[in-house]
């Protein structure tokens, strides 16, 4: 997925098929921050990025999501998920408030490595993003 040109700078190259739906997105690495977007990481199109690049789907949630503070369930808000998801507590914020920041989804304590954002793959509501880090980015 990832080669050199010419004068030796990495290119990324990425498969930019979409398959991935909302109904396919099953897991959730991180959340973005005030957004409460959720990433899932994708090992297998990582493979060959430059380094510190990984390739994620992120879901998007509905603005009714980020009004209720969902930030616990991967797509849509499920009501047996009374200890994850900050929704469950009324009047309560979900404590993912930084847009510069990635939080871990089972955690929600934030990734210390920073990050930029290129959407490589659009869809309706999946959409697949590079994630480059400005260090060595471990999912957990």
């Amino acid at each position: 997925m990832g080669r050199r040109s010419k004068d030796g700078n990495a290119v990324t190259h990425v498969d930019r098929t979409n398959d991935v739906t909302y109904h396919t997105f099953k897991g959730a690495t991180c959340v973005r921050g005030a957004t409460l977007e959720r990433f899932w990481h994708d090992p297998k199109r990582s493979e060959g990025l430059e380094p510190n690049v990984h390739f994620f789907w992120v879901y998007t949630p509905t603005p009714d999501l980020v009004a209720i503070q969902c930030d616990g369930c991967v797509t849509q808000h499920k009501p047996s998920n009374t200890t994850q998801c900050t929704a469950f507590f009324p009047g309560r914020l979900s404590p993912m408030v930084d847009p510069s920041v990635l939080y871990w989804f089972k955690t929600k304590e934030p990734i210390k490595l920073r990050f930029t954002l290129e959407e490589v793959v659009y869809g309706p509501s999946v959409s697949g993003w590079l994630v480059r880090f400005d260090g060595p980015f471990v999912p957990q």
